[in-house]
């Protein structure tokens, strides 16, 4: 119990350290970087003052993207009373240090008691905690991507049926929070099918997913005008999917920018071998291979972007790993499950085998 005890106090220490480098950040640069002020919080103001169609205008940059962050700001002011730049900053770290605490709390429900060494791993990560004190939605993206797998997860293991709900909800948090979400979306259908393809599964995910997915529609249907990245396709698309060296600069792009997430976990594969023999393809490989997606569907944005190749690759890959970097830290995590924990993924639920049976829960 002491041991155990001791895990909280360093998972603890580890966060209350982290929250001390997010301060000095924010100390530094109050307003966040330019994305903040330019996106989200120029769009809360909009909604703040009551100028609701204003908060999307056309000419505005990226105004096709959902507004749950600047949505979460605005009525942050409403509730003092007024603008001030306090709201984004404690929003922001909500959900830095909220995914610290998802993960940390998910794997040691999970009885993995290395939970406070994924934690350290996570905030420990130099970019995670600036990223995150730059009040962008990157960060809070991946808050949702972790809590809808971490819910998809805990009902492998549980197999209580709210958590299909809440894995479908935090998924439809994801998909308003950036257009990115709607990848992680695609990306977590198909790597969970295994998990989802139950027909009684699929109705509780969608129950909690649908109604932000039809809400997400209406929006882009009628105020947010084309996505510039879908907008730029056509005639020239085949030629940038055919330009080789283009494939070329953005693996070069890729390695740049991840080297320091492949070493860590490498060297974190490697502690976790010497403990226990590795697991690569466990019954956690659905968090992996949803991972695998993002990064494979990133690479097919970046091969199609109307965008200059080398000006969107340094401005926004180093962002985009905020994204599945949560959920690569939680797969390793993972691969410390005791092996009587293991799960299988077509064990059915009470309701489901009852249900199987002809009759209904």
């Amino acid at each position: 119990m002491k041991w155990h005890n001791g895990r909280h106090i360093i998972a603890f220490i580890v966060l209350i350290a982290g929250i001390v480098i997010f301060v000095d950040e924010v100390r530094q640069f109050p307003f966040g970087d330019f994305d903040a002020w330019a996106i989200w919080n120029l769009r809360a103001r909009a909604l703040f003052r009551g100028a609701f169609v204003d908060a999307f205008p056309r000419a505005a940059s990226h105004a096709d993207y959902p507004f749950l962050l600047p949505l979460l700001v605005s009525s942050g002011w409403r509730f003092v009373g007024h603008e001030t730049q306090t709201v984004p900053i404690i929003i922001a770290g909500f959900f830095t240090f909220g995914t610290g605490v998802v993960l940390y709390a998910t794997l040691t429900l999970l009885r993995i008691w290395q939970a406070h060494l994924m934690l350290i791993l996570l905030l420990g990560t130099p970019a995670f905690i600036h990223i995150g004190a730059k009040q962008l939605a990157d960060v809070p993206l991946g808050f949702f991507n972790l809590l809808a797998v971490a819910a998809l997860v805990i009902y492998l293991r549980h197999k209580k049926e709210m958590w299909l709900v809440g894995a479908g909800v935090a998924t439809g948090f994801a998909l308003w929070m950036k257009n990115e979400g709607a990848l992680f979306a695609i990306a977590v259908a198909l790597a969970f099918l295994p998990v989802l393809r139950h027909p009684r599964r699929i109705r509780l995910f969608l129950s909690g997913a649908l109604p932000f997915v039809i809400a997400l529609l209406i929006f882009k249907l009628t105020l947010a005008p084309p996505n510039d990245l879908v907008a730029g396709q056509g005639a020239a698309t085949i030629d940038r999917i055919t330009d080789l060296p283009r494939y070329a600069t953005i693996i070069r792009a890729f390695f740049r920018d991840l080297r320091w997430y492949l070493a860590a976990t490498i060297l974190t594969m490697l502690f976790i071998h010497v403990r226990q023999p590795l697991r690569l393809w466990g019954w956690h490989r659905p968090v992996m291979m949803t991972t695998l997606l993002i990064l494979a569907g990133y690479f097919v944005v970046f091969v199609t972007t109307p965008q200059p190749l080398q000006w969107h690759l340094d401005t926004a890959f180093n962002r985009l790993i905020m994204h599945f970097w949560p959920l690569t830290v939680f797969w390793l995590g993972l691969m410390l499950c005791p092996d009587e924990l293991n799960l299988k993924y077509d064990h059915p639920s009470r309701s489901e085998a009852l249900t199987n049976n002809g009759n209904h829960p």
